[in-house]
């Protein structure tokens, strides 16, 4: 019998405005098998896609649950929207993606102060202060897979997916 592909998010998140609670979040599953089972802030679901609104910036967690009872961590953040001006002054490459042994993160506009690596299980695996305008990460050792960067300016975060092989 084959075994089902394996089981990842697709977490779409909209930011909450400044003093607000309407933060959304839709998750979609791939993989494993449905109908799926969502936990979420002591709430459950069944069904393939979740959406939850008038959430206040924070960051959360939630585990996700297929047919065959595999489930799946992750965890996130609803931050403050910035403004559009904001977000154009911070353009980020991120090379070689999918990466094999190292990859390098540069960007312009703002100075990016902290890059964080989450698995796709939402566990961070690597916080590092940085300077300047680049940094290269030695990826050799994990494992392969959907890695999150989430860059942190003073007044930003944002979030690239990562692939390693």
């Amino acid at each position: 019998v084959p075994s089902p592909p394996e089981m990842f998010f697709n977490i779409n998140i909209t930011n909450a405005e400044a003093g607000q609670n309407n933060g959304q979040f839709r998750v979609a599953p791939t993989g494993g098998l449905g109908p799926y089972f969502l936990l979420f802030q002591n709430m459950a679901q069944n069904g393939n896609v979740f959406e939850f609104e008038n959430l206040a910036p924070d960051t959360y967690s939630c585990q996700l649950v297929d047919a065959f009872n595999c489930s799946i961590d992750t965890t996130f953040i609803i931050d403050i929207q910035s403004s559009t001006e904001i977000l154009e002054e911070l353009q980020v490459m991120i090379f070689p993606n999918p990466a094999l042994d190292q990859v390098s993160i540069e960007w312009q506009g703002s100075n990016i102060e902290t890059i964080s690596i989450f698995n796709a299980n939402g566990r961070q695996i690597v916080k590092k202060k940085v300077e300047g305008q680049k940094h290269i990460f030695d990826v050799s050792n994990f494992e392969s897979g959907v890695y999150i960067l989430l860059l942190e300016t003073s007044s930003t975060r944002t979030t690239h997916k990562l692939a390693i092989f």
